[in-house]
């Protein structure tokens, strides 16, 4: 049972209704594989193995790159599989045409995710994420007739805990949102993930796969190709170990010239060492591996067990049972059919369907009251149970279920009603209604709901299983930001800033349910912090959308990490809605982010990089002073430095950690710099000074970033940072500088001052100058104001440019990695927590400088 009912998030608890007394836990799904056995085998459970692939073939290929259904239609007729990744918004008969090709569909793109270097979705909140992924399953899953099974993600991210974070403090964002969609295999760049539930043992197994794959746009022609293909087909099966995955490329070509294609490589298509696969049949393979065992051994008897929950839909490739050699198996059958039985070099193989035995002679369908389900919420639904067989089913009880290890109200509950046995005549079927319910606490997604029938087909035992989708989905959108770990020390406030919205959309994961609202916000805060205001009203009219500000303060120190969540009440409801957001974590333990400088002036910082054997780190600093280095990358110094040794351009990398060594709601930078006369040529940007500044804080190529701090937080709206770019002369117009402060909600703060052409080889002294207590951004030129930002532009609201951990390397002081450029040179750093006076800024000039 494939087909999922409208859905899109996460976990539920499927069971019976509560009785006064705990009712017995009801026992595994039980199937018997009776073997045909030609003469005498001592088996025991231990010596019956579960092979690697089906039939017990040696390798498992798999392929990427054909789009044309021509091409998959004839690599198909010769054996070959493949999974054809698609966008959501692909047209439906461009769906239907690839699997009528025998292409199988997977996710390959997700609207609105917002990916980083982290991951795919590393900068979308977790109700982004559900907008993004949940949404995209269910579009393409509506399209295509077969399953889809499969995602493709990327980024910097460990595949075997991705699909579980859920912690929003980690830079790879809601990674659940993966599992909570109930897919079954993702791809990257690393080996498979394959998701075996939410609350499995172990929710995710990982499987290594060989990526053979080639940029098949460069070569030369069809036949060179071919012969490539061929070649790496048989050097593969000489030296691949047995359970061997290898992903190889494919290329479109006409249709005239893949006839060519079967002398080269036609062989290996039916080739018997070979199994050619989907990667949904690769995912079928790896879930049922580890959700099956052998429960007993009765002579030709094989007994296999396999847990209640175990989801219908991912079970489309055979488990395939390996004997010990010589075991004398003529043939197999489960529930009276044949099973496939095949003689290798490792054993004798016996390949068990038991995703069909769970519903061969049945047909289960859900139809529900609601597209979904909100929380807490209740609706009816009806399961109809169709008898396919010429024999009646007798005394049958039905059992739902979800996700097992889910307690007390953290779920969903769906029952039916009485207790009596069911009784389905031949070709007959039946209506069962049923209610589903969440309580409070309940996770959100494409829920898996599980039907399973026990009864008596035709006298004998049978247990059938069809697995099903619930969509649950909150009924308003509520985002919070700053929306990561956070430091607050005792006596600072901080802003947040919530946003509500109940507007429907194909891309936004909310319950049909919402609509025009009203109500207050308020804050659930710890002991010791306060709001103001601490609660705001609201009204939403239909696709509606609000913004609230607060100002929280910290009035103690504690040395738990606390949640600031947004809390929204509907009227006349006492409760607060259940949302998506989780809430930011705030940090206000003394002993981690309390800090003394490292003199009476607020120094935090310095570095004359006079000292070559540090390797770019600070002279002192309170926090940590150590450099990070891309690789291939080293501190470049000149002898030329305004008292002895600086840092040049060439390929340096001087990021340092934030924590302890700045602070974003007040400070100055000073330090020296020149344009470096080794590099020759100049950045080429148009720099225009009434827009540059409009970029914000980033590491990008507009403008030479000669100092770029923060960004510490998951996405754009949250990031606070400043940032220091130089733009070049151009066409008879002078250079410039521009400074930016970046605040939360990105509202953007700048200053842009001249930087002549004729003194940029000359040593400068800068000094960058901000508070946000007094409004106040400003560069410093040779101990002079060389301008200062509007304080009317904008609120100013700080972000911590810092996760209050010693994590992280957001301080760039020059730095070549990722492509980045730089042209000038830096010497006598200088960072202080406190916004220098003139005066003091020319004494920083004055003993950082050589003395004449």
């Amino acid at each position: 049972m494939r087909r999922a009912l409208a859905a899109v998030v996460v976990g539920m608890l499927l069971g019976s209704p509560a009785t006064g007394r705990q009712a017995a836990e009801p026992p595994p799904l039980r199937f018997d594989v009776r073997l045909d056995l030609t003469g005498q085998a001592a088996l025991t459970p231990a010596s019956v193995k579960f092979a690697p692939f089906p039939s017990g073939k040696r390798c498992a290929f798999t392929y990427t790159g054909p789009t044309n259904p021509k091409t998959i239609e004839f690599m198909t007729q010769m054996g070959f599989r493949t999974t054809v990744y698609l966008s959501p918004g692909a047209a439906a008969d461009a769906v239907r045409k690839l699997e009528d090709a025998g292409a199988e569909i997977g996710i390959g793109g997700y609207w609105g995710a917002m990916g980083d270097y982290a991951s795919l979705i590393g900068q979308n909140s977790p109700q982004e994420a559900f907008d993004a992924v949940a949404t995209s399953v269910l579009d393409l899953r509506r399209k295509a007739h077969g399953p889809v099974m499969c995602g493709a993600i990327g980024g910097h991210l460990n595949i075997a805990t991705f699909p579980l974070n859920r912690d929003m403090d980690e830079l790879v964002g809601y990674g659940a949102v993966f599992q909570d969609s109930n897919l079954a295999l993702l791809l990257d760049n690393k080996p498979y993930a394959v998701l075996l539930g939410r609350h499995a043992a172990k929710p995710v197994v990982t499987r290594n796969k060989n990526d053979n794959v080639i940029e098949t746009r460069n070569v030369p022609n069809e036949l060179v190709y071919y012969q490539i293909l061929a070649g790496q087909f048989q050097g593969t099966l000489k030296r691949a170990a047995r359970g061997q995955i290898v992903r190889y490329s494919i290329r479109d070509f006409k249709a005239e010239d893949l006839e060519e294609l079967k002398d080269v490589i036609g062989d290996y298509g039916k080739h018997p060492l070979i199994w050619h696969a989907t990667e949904g049949e690769i995912a079928g393979g790896e879930y049922v591996r580890a959700q099956a065992k052998v429960a007993s051994v009765d002579g030709g008897t094989v007994s296999l067990e396999l847990p209640r929950d175990v989801f219908p839909a991912h079970l489309v490739t055979p488990l395939c049972l390996e004997f010990p050699k010589g075991t004398p198996v003529r043939g197999a059958t489960l529930l009276g059919r044949a099973c496939k039985v095949t003689t290798t070099d490792d054993g004798v193989c016996v390949d068990v369907p038991l995703g069909p035995a769970l519903r061969d002679g049945v047909d289960m369908a859900l139809a529900t009251a609601s597209p979904d389900l909100t929380v807490p919420d209740a609706m009816g639904a009806t399961l109809t149970i169709k008898n396919l067989s010429d024999k009646p089913i007798e005394d049958a009880r039905l059992e739902w279920l979800g996700c097992p290890g889910m307690t007390g109200g953290d779920g969903l509950s769906l029952a039916s009603a009485g207790s009596e046995p069911l009784k389905i005549p031949p070709r007959g079927e039946i209506r069962v209604p049923a209610t589903a319910k969440t309580s409070r606490g309940a996770r959100w997604g494409l829920s898996p709901a599980i039907a399973i029938l026990r009864g008596r087909l035709g006298g004998e035992p049978r247990v059938f299983s069809a697995g099903f989708e619930l969509q649950v989905a909150p009924r308003l959108r509520v985002e919070m930001d700053p929306i990561s770990r956070l430091p607050l020390p005792a006596g600072r406030s901080q802003h947040f800033i919530v946003r509500i919205a109940n507007g429907q959309a194909p891309t936004k994961f909310i319950s049909r349910k919402a609509g025009p609202c009203g109500g207050v916000v308020t804050l659930d805060l710890p002991p010791g912090m306060t709001s103001e205001p601490a609660g705001q009203k609201f009204v939403l009219p239909e696709n509606g959308d609000a913004t609230l500000t607060f100002l929280v303060t910290n009035r103690e120190w504690s040395p738990a990490p606390v949640k600031v969540r947004p809390l929204v009440r509907f009227d006349g409801e006492q409760e607060p809605v259940e949302v998506l957001c989780p809430g930011t974590t705030v940090i206000r333990d003394q002993a981690a982010i309390d800090y003394k400088p490292l003199d009476d002036q607020g120094l935090l910082v310095v570095a004359g990089w006079d000292d070559r054997e540090k390797g770019g780190s600070f002279d002192r600093a309170v926090g940590s002073p150590h450099s990070h280095y891309y690789p291939g990358h080293e501190p470049g110094y000149s002898s030329e430095g305004v008292k002895s040794w600086c840092l040049e351009s060439a390929r340096s990398c001087q990021i340092y950690k934030t924590f302890k060594n700045i602070d974003a709601h007040e400070g100055t930078i000073c330090f020296w710099f020149r344009r470096d006369p080794k590099v020759r040529n100049e950045l080429q940007v148009k720099g225009d000074p009434a827009q540059s500044w409009k970029q914000g804080v980033n590491r990008g190529n507009d403008g030479e970033a000669m100092i770029t701090i923060g960004n510490v937080q998951r996405r754009g709206f949250s990031n606070g940072g400043l940032g220091l770019r130089r733009f070049p002369a151009w066409e008879g117009k002078e250079g410039y500088l521009d400074l930016v402060y970046q605040g939360l909600g990105r509202r953007l703060h700048h200053v842009t001052v001249p930087y002549e052409k004729a003194t940029m080889f000359d040593w400068r002294h800068a000094a960058i100058v901000w508070s946000m207590k007094e409004k106040r951004l400003e560069i410093h030129l040779d101990g002079k104001l060389a301008g200062k930002a509007d304080p009317a532009q904008a609120d100013w609201f700080p972000v911590p440019w810092d996760n209050a951990g010693p994590t992280g390397h957001p301080l760039e002081v020059l730095t070549t990695d990722h492509g980045h450029w730089s042209g000038t040179c830096r010497d006598e750093l200088y960072i202080y927590n406190r916004a220098l006076s003139g005066d003091e800024i020319r004494a920083n000039l004055d003993k950082s400088r050589k003395s004449p």
